[in-house]
Formats: structure tokens, C-alpha cells, sequence
């Protein structure tokens, strides 16, 4: 064997011994976090530009810390755009046909209704001293000095940062009674009232674990709205920015535990915070409770009830609901058989979300009426039925 030929064999097994060395680090070396198979991708967001909120895989899977005792894994949905502008007229139009709509259907139905044996006809009795608050608009406020010949600047001072006004509202579906080992879900509901923009609003729902176990949502992900907590007693959504005058919508679903009695409560009334530019701020929505049986229910208004239901027209009624947001002001009407009455009767709901409303009907004729109740924050409409004699 020449010399020249051992040296290029030598040289060959060297080259071809490297080769497969160099192949083997890079199969043994682990790949690093946000490396991509193959040529990078141009459109790939950089790690410092990356958004606070989380993956899809970790909203779906929360850490274990936050997770209830049992697994919990929520599916997600992306619900698409939920939002729309706010339109009072449009709101109540739509509010008091279907009440109508319904009454007059009632009428020729036979009385009595699912509703109606929701929590029994007692109005319980109203807090002693109980008074209604009026809040009134700012108009006048200490007096500014005027500036000094020393005092630069002067001028007038900038104006106040306009702040968001956000109501939450859970709506229960069904609302009245739910089916063991059924789906609950609930629809969240915001609305900001207010001037400004709020920057982002967090919903807290509590739940019982032993009663329900949280198991998907429904949001606008677009708009930056996501299951941000699960808690062993509470799911938390954030939603991203709500402007001024606009409403969002939002579901959450829930299984509800299949060894549950009959006409166990599932409580539910969220609590919430949201930002703007004066700060934070924070309050609690409606109470929304369903109850547990052998199948579904539902109704399209919040529980109100009245006392007498049947009584001469000098008589005075009370009418009352539970279901209202806390600081909210109701407005009523009538709704007779022959279509809506204005009604002048308006009320302030306590901190627990209660309202007594006392009405005389002694302007209307024997038949059988409704009045409506409806918050002027949450939208939500109460209906109760009476009989003038």
C-alpha cells in the first residue's frame, strides 16, 4: 500500500469520525426554549416584545397551585368580537316588549309558574332605618385662590381625568333550576357607563367545590379576555380594555355535582375591580342563585315578588327582589292589557342588593297587571303579577 493512499484513507476516517461526532453533540444538546424546528420564522414576536398574558397551553392547564384539590382542565373557546356600544333606548325597548309579550301570554295561560315557586312569597321586613341615599352631582367645591403676583403659572388648573363607570352581571343559565350533573353556565355581562375607558376589569365568580366544578369559558380573546385564575373556590376572568359606553360579553361553564338534593342552592354573585385613569376601583354584582332539581329550568326575569297579590285597589302592595346590583337605582312601569303604563315610582337598592318598592293602585280598574322593575346599571328586569279587585 502506497503512502499517498494510507494518508488519504487515514484522512478520510478523520473527517468522517468527526462528522459523526458533531451529529451526535447536536442530537444530545436540548433544544432552548422558543427554538423552532428548521430556518427561523420571520414573524416569530421576540422575547421582549412578548405580551404579559399567558400561552394558550398555560390558560388552559392553571398551575398547579392555583388548581383546585381535583384536577381541573377548562376548555376554551374563542367567542370572536362580543363587544357593542351601548344604547339605553335600544335596551329599554327591548326590555319592555318581551315583559309585555310575556304578560299577555301569561294571561291566557293557566296561573301560576316554575318562577313564581322559586323562593316562597314571603317579602321579608325592611331594615329600621333603613334610608335611600341620593347621590347628587358635583356643583360647586371649595373656593381656588386666586394666584399671587409671585405665584407663576396661573391659569386655570387641567381638567379631571375622566373615568370609567363598569357594572358586572351574572346571568344564570337555566336560571331557575339546573339538572344534576348538568351544565350550568353563566353569561358575564359588563357595561361601562362612565366617560373614560376602563383598562381592564377582573371578575372574581366563588363557587362551593363541593357543589360545582368549573370546566370551560367562552370569551373574546381578541379583546384580551381570559380565564386568568382558577382557585379551589373561585374562577377569575380578566378582561382586557372597555371603552366608554360600551358593553362586553363572557361565559363560563360549570358542572354541577351529580349527588346534589333537590333544591340545593348554587350561589353566585361576582365580585370585581377595574382600572382607569383615576385608579382602581371596586364593587360586587348581582347575587344569582340557581337551584338544583331533576331537570332545567329557566325564566327570562329576576325573581320579584309582591304582597297582597290580590287586593282591592286602596290596598297597599310591596313588591320586592333580591336580585338587583347593590346601589343601583330600579324604574318601574305597569304593564295592563291594553299595553305599558308609565309608572313615577322609582327606588334605590341596598347594599345586599335589595329593593322594596310600595305601590297603591288605586287609579286602576279591576283586572290583573304587572309591574316591572329595571335597574338602570344592570339591565336586569324583575316582573311580579297582581289583581286589582
Amino acid at each position: 500500500m502506497s503512502t499517498t493512499y494510507t494518508r488519504a484513507f487515514i484522512t478520510g476516517a478523520a473527517a468522517a469520525l468527526v462528522l459523526a461526532l458533531a451529529l451526535l453533540l447536536a442530537a444530545a444538546t436540548p433544544a432552548r426554549a422558543g427554538d423552532a424546528p428548521g430556518a427561523a420564522d420571520p414573524t416569530a414576536t421576540p422575547a421582549a416584545t412578548a405580551t404579559t398574558e399567558p400561552s394558550a397551553t398555560a390558560e388552559v392547564t392553571p398551575t398547579a397551585t392555583a388548581q383546585p384539590t381535583a384536577t381541573v382542565e377548562l376548555a376554551h373557546g374563542d367567542l370572536g368580537s362580543s363587544g357593542a356600544p351601548i344604547d339605553d333606548t335600544q335596551a329599554l325597548t327591548e326590555t319592555i316588549l318581551p315583559a309585555l309579550a310575556d304578560f299577555l301570554a301569561r294571561e291566557k295561560a293557566a296561573p301560576g309558574s316554575a318562577a313564581d315557586l322559586f323562593y316562597g312569597s314571603t317579602i321579608p321586613e325592611r331594615p329600621k332605618g333603613a334610608s335611600t341615599t341620593v347621590y347628587l352631582p358635583f356643583i360647586s367645591g371649595p373656593r381656588q385662590s386666586q394666584p399671587g403676583p409671585g405665584d407663576p403659572g396661573g391659569g386655570n388648573p387641567p381638567p379631571p381625568e375622566k373615568g370609567a363607570d363598569v357594572t358586572v352581571v351574572a346571568w344564570p343559565a337555566p336560571s331557575i333550576r339546573v339538572a344534576r350533573d348538568g351544565v350550568l353556565t353563566y353569561e358575564i355581562r359588563l357595561y361601562n357607563d362612565g366617560e373614560g375607558d376602563a383598562r381592564r376589569t377582573v371578575v372574581t365568580l366563588p363557587y362551593n367545590p363541593g357543589q360545582l366544578t368549573p370546566i370551560g369559558s367562552d370569551l373574546d380573546r381578541g379583546a384580551g379576555d381570559w380565564v386568568s385564575e382558577v382557585r379551589a373556590d373561585a374562577l377569575v376572568v380578566t378582561f382586557g380594555p372597555l371603552d366608554e359606553q360600551e358593553r362586553r360579553l363572557g361565559y363560563v361553564y360549570f358542572r354541577v355535582g351529580r349527588l346534589l338534593a333537590d333544591n340545593t342552592v348554587l350561589s353566585m354573585r361576582p365580585a370585581y375591580t377595574w382600572s382607569d385613569a383615576r385608579g382602581t376601583h371596586e364593587r360586587s354584582g348581582n347575587w344569582a342563585p340557581v337551584l338544583v332539581g331533576g331537570g332545567n329550568d329557566t325564566g327570562a326575569y329576576v325573581w320579584t315578588i309582591v304582597q297582597p297579590v290580590d287586593g282591592q285597589e286602596t290596598e297597599l302592595r310591596t313588591f320586592y327582589s333580591n336580585r338587583f346590583v347593590p346601589g343601583e337605582t330600579v324604574a318601574t312601569w305597569l304593564n295592563t292589557p291594553t299595553g305599558v303604563a308609565p309608572l313615577p315610582l322609582s327606588e334605590k337598592v341596598d347594599e345586599q342588593g335589595q329593593v322594596w318598592l310600595e305601590y297603591r293602585p288605586s287609579s286602576l280598574l279591576p283586572g290583573t297587571y304587572q309591574l316591572v322593575v329595571y335597574g338602570a346599571r344592570s339591565r336586569l328586569t324583575g316582573v311580579a303579577t297582581f289583581i286589582v279587585r
